[in-house]
């Protein structure tokens, strides 16, 4: 859920890119496995997410080929460890 600014997510298929803009209340809920890279606006954006997992693994980071290039997982996030 955004709850200040400006949240941008962009998806990709091979015929179109489609970028949304969510402003503050708007709340959505994705499929486990969804690509797409999200982004603040140009103030920022302060976003609230409530995910699970079952192997501890929250998201990935990929490329532009959608190659992995690092995993998050919940025990980095709990300590600080996280790819910048």
């Amino acid at each position: 859920m955004v709850l200040e600014g400006e949240h941008h997510v962009v998806e990709e298929s091979p015929t179109e890119i489609v970028h949304k803009t969510r402003k503050p209340g708007h709340s959505v809920r994705n499929p486990s496995g969804d690509v797409h890279m999200e982004y603040g606006g140009p103030n920022g954006s302060v976003v609230f997410f409530s995910m699970t997992t079952p192997d501890g693994r929250v998201f990935e980071i990929l490329d532009r080929q959608d190659n992995v290039l690092t995993t998050v997982t919940l025990d980095d996030m709990a300590n600080g460890r996280l790819p910048v």
